[in-house]
């Protein structure tokens, strides 16, 4: 094996995707908690349409996911990524984006069509979505971007699991 594939062992990619999942999910909670005010203040106390408080409680929810897995969930490839602050929002809406088409369409099937509470059926479609949403999201809005001349990352790794050439295995 290549130093180059050594590197790029499973273990250490492993525990942190596992890592930044356990961030997503704090930030997914409070995103719900915001999502879910939102909702409870727009449907609740404005009465406006549930088909109408939904997308503008998940505009708020993006936002603050946004802030918070920009500033700690993914820190780390923020410094690596060159993406400016906007670039980043602007990717990081698309991705989500499709969590809440998940969020919104369960909310109105399952509130609609089943008569399951609002609430409730929010934060079925919630969870659905943020599962969805850190796949984009880890893969696309924060990926850490490669030389495309040389194939590596734009900065190296501080700690390469188990990096090793292939003479210091033959010896």
């Amino acid at each position: 094996m290549t130093k180059k594939e050594k590197t790029a062992d499973t273990p250490g990619i492993f525990i942190g995707r596992l890592i930044r999942f356990l961030k997503f999910g704090t930030a997914s909670t409070t995103g719900t908690l915001v999502n879910t005010g939102v909702l409870l203040l727009l449907r609740g106390l404005f009465k406006i349409p549930v088909t109408i408080a939904s997308p503008i409680a998940l505009a708020c929810t993006i936002f603050n996911n946004f802030t918070i897995n920009d500033y700690w969930t993914w820190k780390n490839n923020r410094r690596k990524v060159k993406d400016a602050y906007f670039h980043r929002l602007l990717k990081y809406y698309i991705s989500a984006s499709a969590g809440a088409l998940i969020n919104y369409s369960m909310l109105i099937v399952l509130t609609h069509g089943f008569h399951v509470q609002y609430l409730i059926s929010n934060l079925l479609g919630s969870f659905t979505g943020s599962i969805f949403n850190f796949c984009l999201i880890e893969f696309w809005a924060f990926r850490v971007k490669k030389d495309i001349t040389i194939g590596e990352p734009l900065i190296e790794p501080k700690h390469p699991v188990a990096a090793v050439d292939e003479q210091d295995v033959n010896e």
